[in-house]
Protein backbone atom coordinates (compact mmCIF):
# COMPACT_ATOMS: atom_id res chain seq x y z
CA UNK A 1 0.00 0.00 0.00
CA UNK A 2 1.48 3.32 -1.06
CA UNK A 3 1.34 5.97 1.96
CA UNK A 4 0.74 9.57 1.10
CA UNK A 5 1.61 12.60 3.30
CA UNK A 6 -0.82 15.31 3.67
CA UNK A 7 0.98 17.47 0.59
CA UNK A 8 0.80 14.42 -1.37
CA UNK A 9 4.62 12.84 -1.38
CA UNK A 10 4.93 9.41 -1.50
CA UNK A 11 5.94 8.17 2.06
CA UNK A 12 8.82 4.71 1.59
CA UNK A 13 7.13 1.89 3.36
CA UNK A 14 8.04 1.01 6.69
CA UNK A 15 10.03 -0.93 7.96
CA UNK A 16 12.60 -1.18 5.76
CA UNK A 17 15.67 -0.05 3.92
CA UNK A 18 18.54 -0.46 2.05
CA UNK A 19 21.94 -1.51 1.58
CA UNK A 20 24.73 -1.15 -0.39
CA UNK A 21 27.57 -3.48 -0.77
CA UNK A 22 31.13 -2.58 -1.91
CA UNK A 23 35.23 -3.29 -0.64
CA UNK A 24 35.78 -0.74 1.93
CA UNK A 25 34.46 2.88 3.61
CA UNK A 26 36.34 5.60 4.61
CA UNK A 27 35.19 9.14 6.24
CA UNK A 28 36.29 12.16 5.78
CA UNK A 29 36.77 14.60 8.28
CA UNK A 30 33.79 16.36 7.24
CA UNK A 31 31.53 13.07 7.77
CA UNK A 32 31.32 12.48 4.15
CA UNK A 33 31.60 8.65 3.05
CA UNK A 34 33.86 7.61 0.24
CA UNK A 35 32.50 3.96 -1.01
CA UNK A 36 35.41 2.17 -2.53
CA UNK A 37 34.85 -0.86 -5.08
CA UNK A 38 30.79 -0.26 -4.98
CA UNK A 39 28.81 -3.55 -6.00
CA UNK A 40 26.04 -2.53 -8.19
CA UNK A 41 23.93 -5.76 -7.56
CA UNK A 42 26.39 -8.36 -8.34
CA UNK A 43 29.54 -9.49 -7.34
CA UNK A 44 31.59 -11.67 -10.11
CA UNK A 45 34.16 -13.86 -9.65
CA UNK A 46 36.24 -15.44 -12.47
CA UNK A 47 37.49 -17.87 -10.17
CA UNK A 48 36.49 -21.50 -8.68
CA UNK A 49 34.31 -22.06 -5.76
CA UNK A 50 35.31 -22.11 -2.77
CA UNK A 51 36.50 -18.52 -2.70
CA UNK A 52 37.99 -16.56 0.81
CA UNK A 53 37.47 -12.85 0.41
CA UNK A 54 38.74 -10.73 2.86
CA UNK A 55 36.70 -8.37 3.65
CA UNK A 56 32.92 -7.31 2.40
CA UNK A 57 31.55 -3.72 3.90
CA UNK A 58 27.49 -3.90 3.93
CA UNK A 59 26.18 -0.62 4.36
CA UNK A 60 22.97 -0.25 5.68
CA UNK A 61 20.12 2.17 6.41
CA UNK A 62 17.00 1.16 8.05
CA UNK A 63 14.07 3.21 8.84
CA UNK A 64 10.66 3.15 10.62
CA UNK A 65 7.66 5.34 12.11
CA UNK A 66 6.59 5.84 15.56
CA UNK A 67 3.23 3.45 14.28
CA UNK A 68 5.59 0.78 13.43
CA UNK A 69 5.47 -1.01 16.76
CA UNK A 70 7.70 -1.07 19.47
CA UNK A 71 9.26 -4.57 19.07
CA UNK A 72 12.90 -4.75 18.57
CA UNK A 73 14.51 -5.02 15.36
CA UNK A 74 17.33 -7.50 14.39
CA UNK A 75 19.47 -7.19 10.78
CA UNK A 76 20.20 -10.61 9.72
CA UNK A 77 22.85 -11.11 6.51
CA UNK A 78 22.63 -14.24 5.41
CA UNK A 79 25.12 -16.18 3.04
CA UNK A 80 24.49 -17.01 -0.56
CA UNK A 81 25.42 -21.24 0.19
CA UNK A 82 21.48 -21.48 -0.17
CA UNK A 83 21.40 -22.82 3.93
CA UNK A 84 19.71 -21.04 5.90
CA UNK A 85 22.09 -21.67 8.66
CA UNK A 86 24.99 -20.22 6.96
CA UNK A 87 24.81 -16.43 8.85
CA UNK A 88 27.23 -13.88 8.26
CA UNK A 89 26.11 -11.22 10.16
CA UNK A 90 22.91 -10.75 13.21
CA UNK A 91 22.58 -8.31 15.20
CA UNK A 92 20.17 -5.96 17.09
CA UNK A 93 18.99 -2.85 15.77
CA UNK A 94 18.95 0.21 18.59
CA UNK A 95 15.58 1.04 20.06
CA UNK A 96 14.51 3.95 17.84
CA UNK A 97 10.70 3.84 19.19
CA UNK A 98 12.07 5.05 22.63
CA UNK A 99 14.39 8.25 20.58
CA UNK A 100 11.28 9.69 19.07
CA UNK A 101 13.07 13.44 19.75
CA UNK A 102 13.12 15.43 17.09
CA UNK A 103 16.33 16.45 15.66
CA UNK A 104 15.38 20.16 14.89
CA UNK A 105 12.42 22.04 15.82
CA UNK A 106 12.46 24.10 12.68
CA UNK A 107 10.97 20.20 10.96
CA UNK A 108 7.16 20.73 9.25
CA UNK A 109 5.97 17.75 9.11
CA UNK A 110 2.34 16.92 7.58
CA UNK A 111 2.00 14.01 10.44
CA UNK A 112 3.45 12.15 12.36
CA UNK A 113 3.68 9.64 9.41
CA UNK A 114 6.23 11.77 8.44
CA UNK A 115 8.17 11.35 11.62
CA UNK A 116 10.49 8.19 9.77
CA UNK A 117 13.43 7.45 12.10
CA UNK A 118 16.38 6.02 10.95
CA UNK A 119 20.30 4.11 11.14
CA UNK A 120 23.20 3.80 9.23
CA UNK A 121 25.40 1.09 9.84
CA UNK A 122 28.71 0.25 8.36
CA UNK A 123 29.05 -3.34 8.81
CA UNK A 124 32.54 -5.16 8.34
CA UNK A 125 32.24 -8.51 6.93
CA UNK A 126 35.56 -11.47 6.51
CA UNK A 127 37.07 -12.91 6.02
CA UNK A 128 33.80 -14.90 4.22
CA UNK A 129 34.21 -18.25 3.01
CA UNK A 130 32.03 -18.20 0.06
CA UNK A 131 31.40 -21.88 -1.04
CA UNK A 132 28.79 -21.08 -4.25
CA UNK A 133 27.33 -19.15 -6.38
CA UNK A 134 24.20 -17.70 -5.23
CA UNK A 135 22.18 -14.39 -3.09
CA UNK A 136 23.60 -12.81 0.09
CA UNK A 137 20.21 -11.98 1.68
CA UNK A 138 20.14 -8.68 3.69
CA UNK A 139 16.61 -8.43 6.23
CA UNK A 140 15.30 -7.36 9.48
CA UNK A 141 13.07 -9.16 11.20
CA UNK A 142 10.56 -6.96 14.27
CA UNK A 143 7.56 -7.99 15.41
CA UNK A 144 7.94 -11.59 14.33
CA UNK A 145 7.69 -10.30 10.44
CA UNK A 146 10.77 -10.46 7.97
CA UNK A 147 11.41 -7.59 5.91
CA UNK A 148 13.47 -7.68 3.20
CA UNK A 149 16.41 -4.54 2.74
CA UNK A 150 18.75 -6.32 0.22
CA UNK A 151 20.66 -8.67 -1.27
CA UNK A 152 23.72 -9.13 -3.61
CA UNK A 153 23.79 -11.75 -6.28
CA UNK A 154 27.41 -13.45 -6.58
CA UNK A 155 27.77 -15.28 -9.59
CA UNK A 156 30.41 -16.95 -11.36
CA UNK A 157 32.49 -15.79 -14.73
CA UNK A 158 34.77 -18.02 -16.83
CA UNK A 159 38.11 -15.63 -17.78
CA UNK A 160 39.81 -16.65 -21.07
CA UNK A 161 43.38 -17.91 -20.12
CA UNK A 162 44.66 -15.47 -23.22
CA UNK A 163 43.24 -12.32 -22.86
CA UNK A 164 45.21 -10.64 -25.64
CA UNK A 165 43.74 -9.31 -29.05
CA UNK A 166 45.40 -8.98 -32.20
Amino acid sequence: MTRLSKAGDVLRQTPGGHVLFCDDVRQEVNGKFIFIGVYTGEMIYGGDFPVVIPQLFACVTYIERPGDGDDLATLHIDGPSGEADVKWFEGQLPDMQSHRHVASENLELDSDADAAMGIYWNITLGPLTILRPGIVKVYVVKGGQKYRIGGLRIVSAQVPNDTASN
